[in-house]
């Protein structure tokens, strides 16, 4: 089995949230990157922007992450927005209907935040399981003080 990378990065903008994902969203993107998402989304009463261009892998596990979102957005009387990623997750969010819960983009609709690119992080030697990196470090300091980013080791 191979390595796969999967973060988690936000930003306020004005009175929105923008949330960018990066990497495999998968059941161990899930169970790290959940409670991340809940500290995000605590309390955020604005609009919410979801960037998942930097998203190399979607199952049914990153689309409940997405799907979290979209809750807390029907609460408030909102949809959220999806900026598309790759074709073939914008073909898993075809197939699940996500376009019908989001409002999705094509670009942008501001100036686009710095997003940390699929696999950046990624760093050779022994860890366990899940390892916590530093995104700033990994990206020139580019990235947000509270993003996340994870690498794992499937089981061989």
């Amino acid at each position: 089995m191979g390595e796969g990378v999967f973060g988690l990065w936000h930003r306020r903008t004005g009175g929105a949230l923008v949330i960018g994902f990066s990497g495999e969203l998968d059941v161990w993107a899930w169970e790290q990157l959940g409670p991340l998402l809940a500290e995000a989304l605590d309390g955020h009463r604005g609009p919410v922007l979801v960037d998942l261009r930097a998203v190399t892998f979607l199952d049914a596990s990153g689309v409940k992450l997405l799907l979290r979102i979209q809750r807390q957005q029907a609460c408030l009387g909102r949809r959220g927005q999806l900026l598309r990623g790759e074709p073939r997750v914008t073909k898993v969010m075809r197939l699940v209907r996500l376009e019908q819960e989001f409002d999705v983009l094509d670009r942008p609709p501001a100036e686009p935040p710095d997003t940390p690119r699929a696999g950046a992080g990624a760093v050779e030697g022994p860890v366990g399981p899940v390892l916590p990196l530093a995104p700033e470090a990994e990206h020139g300091g580019r990235v947000s003080p509270r993003a996340r980013l994870y690498r794992r080791r499937s089981p061989a």
